[in-house]
């Protein structure tokens, strides 16, 4: 934008609700500290963008490609830092499917989320999510930090974040209650239900596989029993039965990450 005399970054989206979703994402993180380009929605000529600021930087995938494990370990550190509040907004592909396109390190070490169409009831494209993977139950607390999850990306980067770190991280939503506020009210109630499910894994389970933040361990989640309206929909796309409860087990009922494994 010259007249404003800063870069912007404009990226198309599926439709005016998508745009919308990605900058209400946006201000959540933001409001809890995390770092994100300042964004609005524009329509130009019938085609609706998301217009954010540029932020300088490398990706983490060109830290990866450059072997840089100082700057890769620094920004799974940082990143960590709001994990949960990944897992609230369903934001599945926070990372990037290239294993770190969507997170941009600035030169005095930021790490930013610039890419966060994928959140709430729709995917990065602009897809609409199966219901369940927009529900109370959030399963992001589990597949997020497992390896074997089918999201690698995510895990890489948040495989160490101990349930006790998520219990700090609560309190961190629970004392912004105007998070909500940023919402149409169906999402509000959504996340709402999705904030009560983490205090209820919280209490249980703050004790549960609480190494240190830096020994390489992976979570072993609780059992989840396959979903029944999920593995219907999968044979309705034409997966075997056995396959597709096998790839639910594997993925702990997250239809997407199902749908990864048996592709």
């Amino acid at each position: 934008d010259k007249k404003k005399g800063v870069v912007e970054v404009w990226k198309v989206r599926k439709s005016k609700f998508h745009a919308e979703c990605e900058v209400r994402a946006n201000k959540i993180y933001a409001e809890v500290g995390g770092k994100v380009p300042a964004s609005d929605v524009k329509e130009v000529n019938g085609v609706v963008f998301v217009v954010q600021e540029y932020i300088e930087g490398k990706t983490l995938l060109d830290a990866r490609k450059e072997g840089d494990v100082e700057v890769v370990s620094h920004a799974r550190r940082e990143l960590s830092k709001h994990f949960l509040i990944d897992c609230l907004l369903a934001n599945w592909d926070v990372i990037g499917g290239r294993n770190g396109d969507n997170i941009i390190i600035d030169p005095k070490g930021g790490c930013w989320r610039v890419d966060n169409a994928g959140v709430f009831s729709l995917r990065a494209q602009g897809e609409v999510k199966p219901p369940a993977a927009w529900s109370e139950t959030v399963t992001e607390l589990y597949l997020m930090r497992d390896l074997e999850s089918g999201n690698q990306q995510a895990a890489d980067v948040f495989q160490y974040v101990t349930n006790s770190d998520i219990a700090a991280q609560l309190l961190q939503v629970t004392t912004h209650p105007s998070l909500l506020d940023h919402l149409p009210s169906t999402d509000a109630a959504i996340l709402r239900s999705r904030i009560a499910y983490v205090e209820t894994f919280v209490t249980t389970h703050v004790a549960q596989n609480d190494q240190a933040p830096d020994e390489p361990t992976t979570p072993n989640p609780l059992p989840i029993p396959v979903n029944e309206v999920l593995l219907t929909e999968l044979v309705q796309m034409g997966f075997d039965e056995g396959s597709a409860t096998l790839a639910l087990q594997q993925t702990r009922n997250n239809i997407d990450a199902a749908v990864d494994l048996l592709t």
